[in-house]
């Protein structure tokens, strides 16, 4: 009977995590965030090969290719086509590389998360994170040295300086969020999102992550360009960005407004994991806290609470329509027997 039970435990669990690539194959979505967190860091860190600020060049040459023009590459901030003021171009010759000489329509390296803002800074010698592919895009040298090290800030429409700070551009603000967050995780405390996002935290309350960058991963989606980019990248230097492979991982670690969820991990996505029938029994919360009460919509015979790998946690054998969350956060499978059909319907719930 036990060996039954999980496996029926583990069709949710599967169904869940279907589209998850192999890459992540080591984290348990259903830890707490902090969990999460560190389990991604390792992922992104195992096995990521250092490369040389020089092999940037030609990275970037593949890995920012213009959909559209395969001679070009496309330049973070840009949005007009090619005229008089090269500023702002969007997309620009592969072979105009600012190593030298007059600026003039000419792209660099532009390190998203400044050097200069790192603590301590970041290095451009092999394998430190100055030279981390997923950090730098072909920029315009001029517009690059007009963005400086200005943290970013809220906006709207087109780059450009506001106040002090740096608005990337609509097109771009969503790329730049994910490759914060990118940063922060890889790297730790010496690319602190605070130091490079303007605006604090007040709309979420979360301490280590500004709100604009949750923000704009939701309103700025992933495109096929940086889903490219990412795959480009992880054949140069053997690691991934997550966040453009699942936005959502921002909001299961940090929180905010709910991003993409590309792999289906979103635990409350939906409250039944076998339940047919739309009049079936139903808990409130579903998201509950630690200890918190939960009700149930009718009477049951019995609760059983067990963790996502099939543990029993929990056991209440009385007729009852309220039970006790567990005390430890994480995803769990409450099975009842219906009083009134004596079914056993099971159900999510996430405790945070």
């Amino acid at each position: 009977m036990k060996k039954a039970l999980l496996s029926l435990l583990f069709i949710p669990a599967l169904g869940i995590t279907q589209n998850i690539p192999q890459y992540y194959n080591s984290i348990d979505f259903s830890q707490p965030k902090n969990i999460v967190k560190q389990q991604v860091e390792y992922a992104i860190k195992n096995g990521h090969k250092g490369i040389t600020y020089n092999d940037v060049w030609s990275i970037l040459q593949r890995a920012d290719e213009d959909p559209e023009n395969k001679d070009n590459v496309l330049l973070i901030y840009g949005y007009t086509t090619p005229n008089s003021d090269t500023r702002t171009d969007r997309s620009r010759s592969k072979k105009a590389l600012g190593k030298g000489g007059s600026p003039e329509g000419k792209w660099n390296r532009e390190h998203v998360f400044a050097k200069s803002l790192g603590t301590p800074p970041l290095l451009t010698k092999k394998g430190d994170a100055g030279t981390d592919a997923h950090n730098l895009r072909a920029a315009d040298v001029r517009w690059n040295s007009r963005r400086n090290n200005r943290a970013f800030t809220n906006g709207s429409g087109e780059s450009d300086i506001i106040g002090t700070d740096w608005y990337p551009g609509d097109e771009w603000k969503g790329d730049v969020a994910r490759i914060i967050m990118y940063m922060y995780v890889r790297y730790g405390n010496r690319t602190q999102p605070n130091n490079i996002g303007a605006g604090g935290n007040s709309d979420f309350n979360i301490k280590d992550m500004p709100d604009i960058f949750l923000k704009w991963n939701v309103e700025d989606p992933v495109s096929d360009f940086e889903r490219k980019r990412n795959e480009e990248i992880f054949r140069s230097q053997n690691n991934r960005n997550p966040f453009i492979d699942n936005p959502y991982l921002a909001t299961l670690i940090w929180g905010g407004n709910k991003a993409e969820d590309t792999w289906g991990i979103d635990p409350l996505s939906t409250n039944d994991v076998f339940a047919s029938k739309a009049n079936e029994l139903r808990l409130y919360p579903t998201t509950p806290s630690a200890n918190e009460n939960i009700k149930v919509s009718e009477k049951v015979n019995s609760v059983h609470l067990f963790s996502i790998d099939g543990r029993l946690v929990s056991a209440q054998t009385k007729v009852t329509d309220n039970f006790n969350a567990p005390a430890q956060q994480g995803i769990y499978i409450v099975k009842m027997l219906s009083a009134a059909n004596n079914k056993v319907v099971s159900k999510k719930i996430i405790v945070k």
